[in-house]
């Protein structure tokens, strides 16, 4: 995921598994992998959102964040 670095970091914060990279210009870089794929899945098979790579569940995750701006 891809979103302004400080809402990243707030949601990171509840995450032990997540990782940050900041990309420039205010941006960081939350690897979906390993650990945290394996923490955010609720076992559900479904491709969620459509991606392949995202865990099951993920949808609710995302949007139980608090809304800082765009995230890709």
């Amino acid at each position: 995921m891809i979103a302004d670095g400080q809402a990243l970091r707030g949601v990171a914060r509840d995450l032990p598994a997540a990782r940050l990279a900041s990309i420039g210009q205010g941006l960081s870089l939350m690897p979906m992998a390993g650990a945290l794929f394996e923490s955010l899945a609720d076992g559900n098979a479904v491709i969620a959102l459509g991606f392949r790579q995202l865990p099951g569940g993920f949808e609710k995750a995302l949007a139980d964040w608090p809304a800082g701006g765009p995230v890709a």
